[in-house]
């Protein structure tokens, strides 16, 4: 399992940019989808969402941003897939 997680303030930047909304609706969403987020990952998992122990990878987008982030996965996808 891949975990994506990214700083509160570029959360609330990006949900702003991609749904056009103000920085309250955008804190407003972001906590409805984390909310649901770790319903349904406890849901089919019996896990909490979020915690280290529960990943084996875990990458701060705010670092990579989202094409590295996304690229990264791919290549790392390509190789496992490779070895096979």
């Amino acid at each position: 399992d891949i975990f994506i997680y990214a700083d509160t303030k570029e959360k609330i930047r990006r949900t702003m940019n991609f749904k056009a909304a103000t920085e309250k609706e955008a804190e407003k969403l972001i906590k409805e989808t984390d909310k649901r987020r770790s319903i349904n990952y406890k849901y089919f998992t019996g896990r909490n969402w979020g915690e280290r122990q529960n990943y084996t990878l875990m990458l701060n987008s705010t670092e990579l941003g989202v094409e590295k982030t996304a690229e990264f996965i791919a290549n790392l996808y390509k190789m496992e897939t490779e070895k096979e």
